[in-house]
């Protein structure tokens, strides 16, 4: 009798065990489905913000001054490299004004460690608020985006002399809330060190679901896809591009000069070198929609580093079109690449 009550126990624990465990994977399933975004991706699902502001480099600085100076509340910052001085002085100003001031910045920059140095003294001697993102967190933080209050900017940009006065740069400006709430979300958590997320799929915070949602992005291509691209080096993306294009899809890309890769590509690309400088990274599908922000088009950024882009449409789209035809009228041909 005390033999079949104790074999009941155990059988009874192994079936509540069993239980558990299933319940606990089906949570943890659920929980890698929200954190990796793969409920977007499983869905095919593609959204595109319609209202956004436009700002090109190389152009007038006054524009941002501008904006930090109208600051009532707060001025958050992420970006890659931050080398200005009065940028520096403009952040002072507003934390004495009583703005709540924070930069995110990469701690060692790709090849130039040391570029961020003199803005993390400053910074840290003014009693700044900043963190420094470093390889246990990601690859590289790699983002540029601003939030100034209620409004926000995402960019293609450094905070560096080159990018505002002569480097091709767009900025995107918008109040959209759920875009705000996103990118609040995703900076705080970044801030302390760990990882945010982006809820809404027309904000695409890197490198989670990145690659996935890139070639979907591609894949609704009819046309065209034009492409500003100081570094394409992902073999996976050079693919896809191939194969689009052989699928009648007419692909232009325009490279940076100082672009080093010695990727050949295919002929069916249509591939061109910028004299002046390029730093943008944009992707335009038949001139109606949009891909812009920070991504290279290399493996590491599309997997490891911190990158924030948004999917857009409407207007803006036009300009960025007109703007990338008359780069790609000056452009050379890159024989070299073929």
């Amino acid at each position: 009798m005390n033999h079949n009550r104790f074999a009941n126990i155990i059988s009874g624990g192994l079936l509540l065990l069993v239980i558990v465990l299933v319940f606990r994977s089906a949570d943890l399933h659920e929980y890698e489905n929200y954190r990796w975004g793969n409920q977007t991706l499983v869905s095919g699902e593609q959204s595109f913000l319609n209202e956004v502001e436009l700002s090109v480099s190389p152009g007038k600085e006054d524009w941002l001054i501008k904006k930090i100076d109208n600051t009532k509340n707060r001025a958050w910052i992420n970006v890659y490299t931050f080398t200005l001085p009065w940028l520096r002085e403009w952040l002072l100003r507003a934390k004495n004004r009583g703005i709540d001031v924070r930069v995110l910045l990469e701690k060692n920059p790709y090849n130039a460690p040391t570029i961020n140095r003199e803005t993390i003294q400053f910074l840290r001697q003014n009693k700044i608020a900043i963190h420094e993102s470093h390889e246990q967190q990601f690859a590289f933080m790699h983002a540029k985006y601003m939030i100034l209050d209620d409004s926000w900017i995402v960019a293609t940009a450094n905070w560096t002399r080159s990018s505002l006065s002569s480097n091709r740069e767009f900025f995107l400006l918008g109040q959209d809330p759920s875009i705000l709430t996103n990118l609040a979300a995703i900076f705080e958590r970044d801030f302390t060190g760990w990882r945010g997320e982006s809820s809404d799929i027309r904000l695409l915070a890197g490198p989670t679901n990145a690659r996935e949602r890139l070639v979907l992005f591609l894949d609704h291509a009819k046309k065209e896809i034009d492409i500003y691209a100081p570094s394409l080096t992902d073999e996976e993306m050079i693919k896809k591009l191939t194969e689009v294009c052989h699928d009648w899809v007419e692909v232009r890309i325009l490279n940076a000069e100082y672009e080093e890769s010695e990727q050949k590509y295919d002929t069916c690309l249509q591939v061109r070198t910028m004299r002046k400088p390029l730093h943008a990274k944009v992707i335009l599908t038949d001139r109606n929609q949009g891909f812009v922000g920070s991504f290279n088009y290399t493996k590491n950024s599309l997997e490891n580093n911190r990158e924030v882009w948004l999917f857009i449409q409407g207007k803006k789209i036009g300009e960025i079109a007109q703007i990338f035809e008359n780069d790609w009228q000056r452009a050379e041909v890159a024989l070299d690449k073929k």
